[in-house]
């Protein structure tokens, strides 16, 4: 995503809070009216800086047009970066929590001592800041909460699933607004990566309109805060009550350039690099405005137009990663990526098996999302009784399950399965010979292998490959058990894992729930030709089944075809 006006200024309002926090006089004043201007700006910045017009913004001199192209080029402020360091507590830390600005922070240390994310959640347990100017009871309690989820959502960024709510929400709420003639959420949420962190919104209007637009998105009951807002974007601070508060950035363009700025803020920023090479080749120009030779316009209305005036085919929004994809797409080998119509199958229920209304409504559920089959998985907590593996509760769940999918009026083809969790040796902790007796065998690791197995020499990649090779296993699970946004998956050599499973049949799972989303979207690239994949819900709630949006993503953003997918449908019906 290239840089936007409000990131510019948001750097340099870091700045000049840092400089504070070091006594420093004159220039954070310098600092934050240049950032206010940058941000109010209706020219990107970007483009400001192709024309050497930066200094045309008010307040933007020669020291500041330098800090603001170092972080064009480079993402980065050498400045920044050594008075972080310099500070006294954990700026970027504390100022990501909600409620926590930088006249709070810098208070909330200079009166309480408290430097870290850590320190506020404890200084707010203890009831320490209720009492300090501007606080209050309320606001200690919120910002424990948000503190909280700070610590849980690490770099700020929200899982993509997540996100997805109030960015349909957001879509939905403008697109009924009369002037839009059409709604997109871009950037990292369009490339539909695993995570997102603000939402960046494109609506299309005529200029004279962009005002009502604006109002729009401002007089939701939801925004908390508006940021930032000019004559053709906005910022606003939007916190929905059942998901986490987000930024949400929106720039009105006209029709005609509509296409242009897709591809523009939709990124990522090394995709639009190499687009704008190929123009440049050409002794072109190419904009969020469109495409140019000198003053004429040659594409812009339309994506399709950008990338046909550069010879290249359309690509799909999430292959813009810079892994390929322009080079394929000027040799016309683009893959045709498997679509979520195209999967006929959720293999992975965790709906109660005893329990014949939740699997009616799941079979429901499965045909209204137009599907075929569904499968529902046990693990062994469903199966034993009195801390012991019960055999016969085995068979009685899966009888029930097969008495549901007697019944002529259930819509669907429902299949009952086990998932195993793999121990030292490739062990399993359901009897591998049960899985002759349903339609399926899936297995997963723990979420900590070393306290599985305390006395072992914990190698999960060892135990995964010893069962694959000693047991019946049809489907790997989670394999690195990763949940979003941590990013520290399980340790697991996944090329030695792979290729096992691809020499035992076994095929691996691309979770589409929202706090998973793995296989992660570069391994299923990079092993998409040595082993079939599955999409599963992994759904918990009969209300869940079928939710396969976001897996099929990430399969898609792994160059994945329906031939690379196990549960996908083919042109002859075989499966």
């Amino acid at each position: 995503m290239p840089a936007s006006n409000r990131e510019v200024a948001a750097r340099l309002h870091e700045i000049a809070d840092l400089l504070e926090l070091q006594d420093v006089d004159y220039k954070p004043r310098a600092y934050r009216r240049a950032a206010r201007n940058v941000a109010a700006h209706d020219e990107d910045v970007e483009t400001l800086a192709e024309r050497g017009a930066l200094q045309d913004v008010e307040g933007v001199g020669d020291s500041i047009e330098a800090t603001i192209r170092e972080y064009l080029e480079t993402g980065s402020i050498d400045e920044i970066e050594e008075l972080r360091t310099e500070a006294p507590l954990d700026w970027e830390g504390l100022t990501s929590v909600e409620g926590v600005g930088p006249e709070r922070a810098k208070q909330l240390y200079r009166e309480l001592g408290v430097e870290t994310v850590e320190d506020l959640e404890r200084a707010a347990e203890r009831g320490e800041i209720r009492d300090l100017d501007g606080f209050g009871e309320r606001a200690e309690a919120n910002l424990r909460e948000h503190a909280r989820r700070a610590r849980r959502d690490v770099g700020g960024r929200v899982p993509l699933g997540v996100a997805r709510p109030l960015a349909t929400s957001v879509r939905e709420h403008l697109a009924g607004v009369e002037p839009v003639d059409s709604v997109t959420v871009v950037g990292s949420f369009r490339r539909r990566r695993p995570t997102v962190g603000d939402l960046d919104v494109l609506a299309t209007a005529d200029a004279d309109d962009a005002p009502t637009v604006m109002d729009a998105l401002c007089g939701r009951s939801d925004v908390t805060e508006v940021v930032a807002r000019g004559e053709t974007k906005t910022t606003v601070r939007v916190d929905p009550p059942e998901s986490p508060a987000m930024q949400v950035d929106l720039r009105v363009v006209a029709p005609n350039q509509a296409g242009a700025a897709r591809v523009y803020f939709t990124g990522s920023t090394d995709h639009n690099i190499g687009l704008r090479s190929r123009a440049d080749d050409r002794g072109w120009t190419l904009n969020e405005y469109g495409l140019f030779r000198d003053d004429e316009r040659l594409a812009g209305e339309t994506e399709a137009g950008i990338y046909d005036a550069l010879d290249l085919d359309w690509v799909p929004p999430e292959l813009r990663e810079a892994t390929g994809e322009l080079d394929a797409a000027a040799a016309g080998d683009l893959p045709d990526l498997v679509t979520v119509d195209a999967v006929d199958h959720d293999p992975r229920v965790h709906v109660d098996a005893d329990d014949a209304e939740a699997l009616h409504t799941a079979a429901d559920r499965a045909s209204a999302r137009d599907l075929d089959r569904l499968t529902v998985v046990d693990e062994r907590a469903d199966l034993v009784v009195d801390g012991t593996l019960d055999r016969d509760r085995f068979e009685a769940r899966r009888e029930a399950v097969a008495r549901v999918d007697g019944d002529e009026s259930v819509p669907v083809d429902l299949r009952y399965s086990l998932l195993a969790t793999v121990g030292r040796d490739g062990e399993l902790d359901v009897p591998p010979a049960w899985a002759d007796d349903c339609d399926a065998l899936a297995v997963t690791l723990p979420d900590d292998p070393g306290t599985a197995d305390l006395d072992a020499d914990v190698d999960p990649t060892e135990w995964v490959v010893r069962a694959f090779e000693s047991a019946p296993v049809d489907r790997w699970v989670r394999p690195t058990r990763r949940t979003l946004p941590d990013p520290d998956p399980l340790d697991v050599d996944l090329d030695r894992a792979v290729a096992a499973a691809a020499e035992t049949d076994v095929a691996v799972e691309v979770s589409a729930h929202p706090r998973h989303l793995e296989l992660d979207w570069e391994a299923v690239k990079a092993h998409r030709d040595a082993v079939d994949y599955v999409v599963a819900s992994g759904a918990r709630d009969p209300s869940d089944v079928g939710r396969l949006e976001l897996g099929v993503a990430q399969a898609r953003r792994g160059w994945c075809t329906v031939a690379n997918v196990r549960n996908a449908r083919v042109e002859d019906g075989a499966k």
